[in-house]
């Protein structure tokens, strides 16, 4: 999601609802591949490098 306003704006959040990761990022894609790493940790149980 987008942030439109205050100290953050401009910046995404994003959040994995299945095992609770969430976090910040600059750019959509950022956001995007945080996504898919965390999902991947949590279907496979893996300690991918961050």
């Amino acid at each position: 999601m987008k942030e439109q306003h205050g100290p953050s704006a401009g910046s995404w959040s994003w959040t994995c609802f299945d095992g609770g990761a969430q976090g910040r990022a600059d750019t959509k894609g950022e956001a995007v591949a945080a996504v898919e790493i965390a999902y991947t940790r949590r279907i496979v149980g893996s300690d991918l490098a961050r």
